[in-house]
């Protein structure tokens, strides 16, 4: 009973659930900090993979390197299989693709609508 809850427990928390960024002072919009190279190394490799950073990412994060090789890793990830996942993903989100297979054309309006056209839209 005690693992339930506890699992309960960290599956609920916002420190589970949300990546949060930490400010020293919240409310003082002068002071912004930048994130460290290993944060910024996750956040780019989950927009753009879905996925966490590969070693290539934390190297460069390692040496402090990482925002300045930053247009070379952002082409190279691009061109991994990988990066299929921002589509998918983000597209399936914010434009609803993940719903072609689900929602009907309307035959009058659209009479050159075919379940080919249907599955390139999908791609």
């Amino acid at each position: 009973m005690g693992t339930k809850q506890a699992l309960r427990a960290m599956l609920v928390s916002p420190h589970f659930l949300f990546r949060i960024e930490w400010q020293p002072e919240p409310n003082n919009p002068k002071r912004l900090e930048a994130v460290t190279e290993y944060a910024f190394a996750s956040r780019l490799s989950c927009f753009l993979w879905s996925s966490m950073p590969d070693n290539e990412l934390l190297s460069l994060a390692f040496k402090g390197e990482l925002r300045a090789q930053l247009k070379p890793q952002v082409l190279r990830m691009l061109a991994d299989p990988k990066a299929n996942e921002l589509a998918r993903n983000f597209g399936g989100q914010w434009l609803e693709t993940r719903n072609f297979q689900i929602h009907e054309a309307n035959a009058e309006k659209f009479p050159e609508f075919t379940s080919m056209l249907r599955q390139a839209m999908a791609r």
